[in-house]
């Protein structure tokens, strides 16, 4: 790699960054991980000293001093037993930070049609799009089988024509 490309990488990660760890983007990060689970004692904990939870997270990472904290895990039995490990409230807020500054810039590079883990994708929209595309082919197919059938008929008539 040629130095002008390694300072431009070097900028672009500056920037970046300097985005991940900007307090109003902590912020949405610490709303978006209590999505739907607000009222848990941990998120409760972490919401009652809020800001200077933030401004430490903010800090943490500004310095290089953060520090991921240990997994919880748990089983869930729903549709089959499943072992699940999930990071601390803390963490969730960082992963968040993260990929709000992130997601919109890989989003970018992915095929129309991939739908895992994507804002206004996931699996009803493919399964949707499935659909259409069999219904499509399916048209496409009827389609043909007319073209055919009309084809046979013609056939048959230029048949008929020649023995008449």
């Amino acid at each position: 790699m040629g130095d002008k490309f390694k300072r431009l990488i070097n900028i672009m990660s500056e920037s970046l960054y300097k985005q991940i760890i900007d307090y109003p983007n902590i912020h949405q990060a610490y709303l978006d991980a209590r999505q739907c689970k607000r009222y848990r004692s941990s998120i409760l904990r972490f919401g009652y000293d809020l800001e200077s939870n933030l401004w430490q997270i903010k800090d943490d990472l500004k310095n290089g001093t953060y520090k991921h904290g240990p997994y919880r895990e748990f089983v869930v039995a729903d549709s089959k037993k499943r072992h699940i490990k999930a990071a601390p409230f803390r963490d969730r807020v960082v992963h968040h930070a993260l990929c709000n500054i992130i997601e919109p810039i890989l989003d970018r590079t992915f095929i129309y049609d991939s739908y895992a883990c994507r804002r206004g994708k996931g699996t009803h929209v493919a399964v949707k799009r499935l659909e259409r595309f069999i219904r499509s082919i399916r048209e496409i197919e009827h389609e043909r089988e007319r073209e055919r059938e009309r084809e046979r008929e013609s056939r048959l008539r230029r048949l008929i024509g020649s023995i008449a």
